[in-house]
């Protein structure tokens, strides 16, 4: 049991630790603020809550998440951050 405590206790903790970093990126109120910092980068939209995940323009959730901002897209990556699974529109 002391084990299953251990393992819970590790897991929430990483998760926070990844929320925290995730936060650390600066994230834009709007697609025109994220543009102005990085000109000639892809703007994205984070979510924040889902695990350090983006969604690209034209997607679905693009800019619909509750918790999110826009952010450049070469700094979300390089923050360890991954496109959201079919995220890309067709």
């Amino acid at each position: 049991m002391k084990a299953f405590a251990s393992l819970l206790l590790l897991t929430a903790v990483l998760v926070g630790a990844a929320d925290a970093q995730a936060r650390q990126l600066k994230e834009y109120p709007t697609e025109a603020a994220a543009k102005k910092h990085c000109p000639k980068d892809e703007v994205v939209w984070s979510e924040v809550k889902g695990g350090g995940f983006y969604h690209v323009k034209g997607s679905r959730l693009y800019g619909r998440t509750p918790d999110g901002g826009y952010l450049c897209l070469k700094e979300a990556e390089q923050a360890g951050w991954k496109e959201y699974p079919k995220t890309r529109p067709e």
